[in-house]
């Protein structure tokens, strides 16, 4: 099914997808990153194992460069339980495609905050967080595009935007 609704941003396309939704877990793929063949397998799996402990999973990335086709850095996991406090600091999750939450949880959060033009990953790990353990895969299972110039992540404009004028920018 392809869901189409323009003008609502990252968080409102996102936010049409979570509530449209009808499995118990829901994972994300952005545009310019890449999941691994085995990624689904490896979330099925743990989630099998753990499910009723917390809500949210992540995994490790490879920050890859496509024109160069090698990986830069491995970014590996290295919090878990209740992170709530450890996330107002600093994004340990990092993007939206290393992670699967629980539908009703990130359904009785809300979703993604509309307002945020950047940072809305961030600001979503906090509220559930807040709800929920946090768990995680120690293996890099998606690999993150560094030669995108136009990633919200690297935008300047919009972060100061969304640290300046949104007013539950975390």
């Amino acid at each position: 099914m392809c869901i189409r609704d323009s003008h609502k941003g990252g968080g409102g396309t996102r936010n049409a997808g979570i509530f449209r939704a009808s499995g118990q877990w829901i994972a994300f793929l952005d545009d310019d990153d890449i999941w691994l063949p085995e990624k689904l397998e490896h979330l099925y799996r743990h989630i099998s194992v753990a499910a009723s402990e917390f809500g949210l999973v992540y995994s490790g990335h490879a920050v890859y460069d496509f024109v160069a086709n090698e990986a830069m850095e491995i970014i590996r996991p290295t919090k878990a339980g209740w992170i709530m406090r450890d996330l107002l600091y600093r994004n340990y999750i990092t993007g939206f495609s290393m992670v699967a939450i629980k539908a009703g949880i990130l359904q009785s959060v809300g979703g993604l905050d509309e307002r945020f033009p950047a940072m809305q990953d961030r600001e979503l790990y906090v509220r559930i967080a807040q709800v929920a353990q946090v768990s995680y895969i120690d293996l890099p299972l998606v690999l993150v595009r560094t030669s995108n110039s136009d990633r919200i992540t690297t935008n300047f404009a919009k972060r100061m935007h969304c640290l300046l004028y949104t007013s539950r920018c975390v």
